[in-house]
């Protein structure tokens, strides 16, 4: 008599589908896009580097469910901001992309880093490279002061250079705490980086564009100050005359302290 035929195995159960992790690279970006890798992460956002129709950019990843009300205003800012000026010395605004779990703002990818890795990679500047980007960022800030555009953090590590040599260009970037001044020109939140914030600021008070200045100065005070005891043992009919004016200490003295 024939055996009967065994029964097969009952099929194990799919596993359902997980959705994708608010920290994963971003798969809904639309045509045109290819997400590469991870290169930066922060409280609220990652970023990606990518390529939009093959040129290299730099997508900021925002997780909707950290935001605030008030830091949604803050980003809804930012990206009107960056999309209202164009400058060779401000990172460029490509898109936003609004999605469900995430907004993505897409900026151009500048891969020579920060000056603060820059600086620390080198130890120190060649004065007539130091002198450029100076000069780059005066013209970055000249660009945003002539639209009533205030920054309110700016610090070497929002300095991005668009290659790591002394060949590159220096570019504002990180917008996320810049403002549009109202009629008053004044502005009063406590915001930014308190190592480069103007003493108006921490001293809770009304402040203007020139809190900018403040901070591009002691920027450069802060990262190269022991550069500067050694240009003052050569240069000391400079150190013991130091500049009243703001644009001259801008000029001369943030130069050699990063050089």
């Amino acid at each position: 008599m024939a055996e009967a035929p065994k029964a097969a195995p009952p099929t194990p159960p799919k596993a359902p589908s997980q959705p994708e992790a608010p920290g994963g690279p971003p798969t809904d970006l639309g045509p045109g896009y290819a997400v590469e890798r991870q290169i930066g992460t922060g409280s609220f956002a990652t970023v990606w580097l990518a390529t939009k129709d093959r040129t290299p950019v730099a997508i900021k990843a925002v997780d909707r469910s950290r935001l605030t009300k008030k830091l949604r205003a803050n980003l809804d800012d930012e990206i009107r901001i960056l999309g209202s000026v164009k400058h060779p010395n401000l990172v460029a605004f490509v898109d936003a992309v609004p999605r469900t779990e995430r907004i993505y703002v897409v900026l151009e990818f500048l891969q020579g880093g920060d000056l603060q890795k820059y600086i620390r990679s080198k130890g120190r500047l060649h004065e007539g490279t130091a002198q450029k980007w100076i000069g780059h960022l005066a013209a970055g800030l000249e660009c945003l002061w002539s639209r009533s555009l205030v920054h309110r953090d700016l610090k070497p590590q929002n300095l991005l250079l668009t290659e790591a040599s002394d060949n590159g260009v220096l570019k504002i970037g990180d917008f996320g705490f810049a403002r549009q001044l109202g009629p008053s020109k004044l502005a009063e939140t406590l915001c930014g980086s308190p190592l480069y914030m103007a003493p108006e600021i921490l001293a809770l008070k009304r402040y203007d564009a020139k809190a900018d200045l403040w901070s591009a100065v002691r920027g450069s005070e802060l990262r190269m100050d022991l550069n500067l005891i050694r240009w003052r043992r050569w240069r000391p009919h400079v150190a013991s005359t130091p500049s009243t004016r703001p644009h001259e200490s801008l000029r001369v003295d943030a130069v050699f302290m990063i050089a």
